[in-house]
């Protein structure tokens, strides 16, 4: 079943660190069909961004897409968030589920998310899948494979601010900035993306930013 936008239609209120039973989409069996793939979007964005992998659900697998907390169309505003409480509530949303050595696909913070879940909650997974991610995001003198432009942790601290205090300037730029280089973007995804990105509450993801950061 896909219910995405099942809470925002029925106009139910959703805790931003509770992933059930609001902004997640399921297809394929559901259980003891092999491993489950879950797939963790990256900050700013939501699992509509694998919206195109919800197919795989027709071929027998098992496919799980949740919105991060503070992300998606169902997301509150919670400037408290941090990295560590999207994976406890992923955590908790794959044991409501029932869902055992899945397969991790994590994108860009959501693969910060799915280390996390094998580090810290011990999970057991079948697989894992990095995408666009570091180990660690700022860079820092013994460490120069951090975020691209070469941004220590003092200056994505400072950003995060920034991003608090003026979304609006940010979310056209961010979106722009998830298009490959070398082509224009096409503008009907660059608008959707910047329309997505402008609707997600500033102080959430601006702490969220600063707990990449630590």
């Amino acid at each position: 079943a896909l219910v995405r936008e099942l809470a925002e239609e029925l106009g139910i209120a959703c805790d931003s660190n509770d992933l059930v039973p609001c902004g997640f989409a399921e297809t394929g069996p559901q259980r003891g069909a092999g491993p489950a793939l879950v797939l963790l979007h990256g900050w700013g964005a939501s699992g509509a961004f694998f919206a195109a992998q919800e197919a795989l659900g027709g071929q027998g697998v098992r496919v799980l897409i949740p919105d991060l907390p503070g992300h998606g169309p169902t997301a509150v505003s919670d400037p408290g968030l941090t990295v560590p409480d999207l994976t406890d509530a992923v955590a908790a949303f794959l044991v409501d589920r029932q869902v055992e050595k899945p397969v991790l696909v994590g994108w860009s913070m959501g693969a910060l998310v799915a280390l996390d879940l094998l580090h810290r909650h011990r999970m057991r997974a079948a697989g894992l899948s990095i995408l666009d991610m570091t180990p660690k995001v700022p860079n820092a003198p013994d460490w120069a494979y951090g975020i691209a432009g070469g941004q220590t942790e003092a200056d994505m601290t400072a950003t995060a601010s920034a991003m608090a205090a003026g979304w609006g300037d940010f979310a056209p730029r961010i979106a722009f900035s998830l298009f490959a280089r070398g082509a224009p973007p096409d503008p009907v995804w660059l608008a959707e993306a910047t329309a997505r990105l402008a609707a997600q509450d500033a102080p959430t993801l601006a702490n969220l930013w600063r707990s990449l950061a630590s």
